[in-house]
């Protein structure tokens, strides 16, 4: 069968001492306890449902429960954790289920509530709750001999505006068991019980766990005293149960263990004489009791002092001296009043009229600690509002009040909280920020906890300027230097671009002559433009007009006229007198890679470099130094020479092959000027 809780309420199993012989000494070996606790609902939470299921947890296994716990449980967990108790009752099994939380009851039915159950309606409580009922049919259908349930789930009602729906639980009948069973609840039946809020525990698990436990005591005879306490605290609230029982059951033993004497009590006029030396009348649960005692005893032969605590433990022996005191220490666990027995007894025998001695025992008292009062940080400052990175900065905090003790004033600048240094009201941190960030100030207690107002503020760090490294500039007088924009000279190192100390042009340090290099950024001078061979003055056309005869005018952008033009109105390298170059000037810039070179004269065509003869390209194409010429075209380059026999042509030097030949002015080559 799936098992399925369906809402809350509170049921209170408990454990059973007594049995018959024979039941009670299985019952012992298997004592199984269900508890929960639920306490952070998210619309009405709770205070102490959770400390209820805590305490009672401790106080059912020193009972010798094995105990199935769960605490802020949703539906899937609740459900697990009831599947695991009735799974672990079995036929000589106890079974005690206590619940701490919400419940409600719908229809004469009761319902205990997980944490995410999500109630609008009352069929809501069928489907995301626990129907106690449900639940207790499954604890009698274990058969085991007792099954005792505890609701303290009666707090009040968290959906009071849905219908049909009413805080506290109804009353229902305990299961059947063999030496029957109990159902306890916080509260009668439709009434709400008190959650505490002054305390550590619900009301109803307040006195619960002072009285269920107390040796001597069966579970009714604790529950009328539990009962009788909460309506004195509260008159409203009056706890019910529902009894099946036909034995005691005693959760701290219904009978105390009987002192062994060492022989037959029987005085005589040997008998030892025993007395009271001190002890304190009350004391704190789980704090040491001291209790003296002395004996005498008139043949001088005594031999020991035993105590009976009567709350269940064993009894303790110590060996004694004629007429000296004699110290016993106790730790009582539970409330209540105790009267211990002492007796001396001596070797033969003889034993003492017993003494007793009245001890109450205590709930700790609960210790309110001082009221201390937090200061507020009244103000913040920097000693800079912007810092180089690297360097220091110091954050500044005034408090309203002194500090006190065990607070700390705190600062995060980005790298997690620090404290901060000082005393009294003024506080300062010197540090050395990564980036910049808000920074925060506030006051905070041992654990880390914000315990006042949080100012904020902000600070910038700046990275340094960088250091710009000039390489030196070198004056040569062999091979190419490079020359700015603003027409200044350059290190080896330079790079192109459009800035005015930006590499832009190429000095030959051998000629003299500045060559215009060529750019990528499909501007003025990018290294694919091509142009027509024109010049406007031209006096020799060979024909009747030049103007018809080569394409373009004058100051056209593409002849090699209107690009001339062009680079002087931008003054390239701080100059205006750029110029197309002769042939014998390009040739100059012919690089062959393997240094073997034909002497041309001005006019002749063919190959600069030897390796180039018969069109077997071997140098590195282009034939330029690329270093110093970079982005240069594999291809033809006008030159301003004209041709002897034609006006029409102008000589080219073509960088692929490293070569120099003529070609029709109206063709679109390559243009490289130069100055000087």
């Amino acid at each position: 069968m799936k098992n399925r809780f369906r809402t809350k309420t509170l049921i209170l199993l408990s454990t059973l001492s007594l049995l018959s012989a024979s039941e009670l000494a299985m019952a012992k070996e298997n004592k199984v306890a269900l508890v929960i606790g639920n306490k952070s609902y998210k619309d009405v939470p709770l205070k102490n449902s959770v400390n209820d299921a805590k305490d009672m947890k401790t106080a059912l296994e020193k009972a010798g429960f094995t105990v199935i716990y769960a605490i802020d449980a949703n539906q899937k967990k609740m459900d697990e954790a009831r599947e695991k108790f009735v799974n672990a009752l079995t036929k000589d099994s106890i079974g005690l289920f206590y619940y701490s939380g919400h419940g409600v009851q719908a229809d004469g039915v009761n319902y205990l509530i997980p944490i995410d159950a999500n109630i609008k309606s009352k069929v809501d409580l069928k489907y995301n709750a626990y129907d106690v009922n449900y639940f207790l049919d499954e604890m009698e259908n274990a058969e085991n001999p007792v099954n005792i349930v505890i609701l303290d789930a009666c707090r009040n009602n968290p959906y009071k505006g849905v219908r049909s729906i009413s805080g506290g639980l109804a009353n229902a009948d305990a299961p059947t068991s063999a030496q029957g069973s109990l159902i306890a609840y916080a509260t009668a039946p439709n009434s709400v019980a008190d959650d505490n809020q002054k305390g550590n525990n619900g009301l109803y698990t307040k006195y619960l766990k002072q009285y269920l436990f107390a040796p001597g005591l069966t579970i009714e005879a604790a529950l009328k005293k539990v009962g009788a306490a909460v309506k004195k605290e509260n008159p409203d609230q009056i706890p019910w149960q529902s009894n099946s029982l036909t034995e005691d059951v005693c959760l701290g033993g219904c009978t105390s263990p009987a002192v062994k004497p060492v022989t037959p009590i029987v005085l005589t006029n040997n008998s030892p004489l025993l007395s009271f030396v001190s002890g304190a009348a009350t004391v704190e649960k789980d704090k040491t009791y001291t209790v003296n005692f002395k004996a005498t005893d008139k043949d001088k032969d005594l031999s020991q002092i035993q105590i009976d605590w009567l709350d269940g433990s064993d009894v303790t022996s110590k060996n004694a001296v004629d007429g000296a005191a004699l110290s016993f220490t106790h730790n009582y666990t539970f409330a209540g009043i105790y009267a211990l027995v002492a007796t001396a007894i001596d070797n033969a025998g003889n034993v003492s009229k017993d003494v007793a001695k009245s001890v109450t025992v205590k709930e700790p008292a609960v210790v309110v600690p001082p009221v201390v009062k937090v200061p507020s940080v009244a103000s913040i400052s920097l000693s800079k509002q912007s810092v180089i990175h690297g360097n220091e900065i110091s954050f500044f905090a005034t408090l309203n009040l002194a500090l006190p003790a065990s607070y700390f004033v705190k600062v995060n600048y980005g790298d997690g909280f620090e404290t901060m240094n000082g005393s009294g009201k003024n506080f300062d941190l010197t540090a050395i920020p990564n980036a910049s960030a808000a920074y925060k100030i506030g006051i905070y207690d041992s654990k880390g906890v914000l315990k006042s107002n949080q100012l904020t503020g902000n600070f910038s760090v700046t990275e340094p300027a960088p250091v710009v490294v000039v390489p030196p500039v070198v004056i040569k007088t062999t091979g190419y230097s490079k020359i700015a924009n603003n027409g200044s000279l350059l290190s080896d190192s330079a790079k192109l671009g459009a800035n005015p100390t930006d590499w832009a042009c190429t000095q030959d340090n051998k000629t003299g002559l500045i060559w215009e290099v060529k750019t990528t950024d499909g501007g003025l001078r990018d290294s694919a433009k091509t142009y027509t061979n024109y010049t406007p003055d031209y006096p020799k056309c060979g024909w009747s007009d030049c103007e018809t005869s080569y394409p373009g005018k004058y100051g056209d952008s593409t002849n090699t006229d209107g690009f001339v033009m062009a680079v002087n109105n931008q003054s390239l390298c701080g100059n205006n007198d750029w110029r197309l170059p002769t042939n014998a000037e390009l040739k100059g810039l012919v690089f062959c890679s393997d240094s073997k070179y034909n002497t041309l004269a001005e006019g002749d065509s063919g190959f600069i470099c030897k390796s180039n003869e018969g069109w077997n390209l071997t140098t590195t194409s282009p034939t330029i130094n690329a270093t110093y010429f970079p982005n240069t075209q594999s291809d033809w380059f006008w030159s301003s020479s004209p041709v002897a026999y034609s006006s029409s042509y102008a000589w080219f030097v073509y960088f692929n092959y490293g070569s120099s030949y003529v070609n029709l002015k109206d063709f679109s080559n390559y243009v490289r000027l130069v100055r000087g």
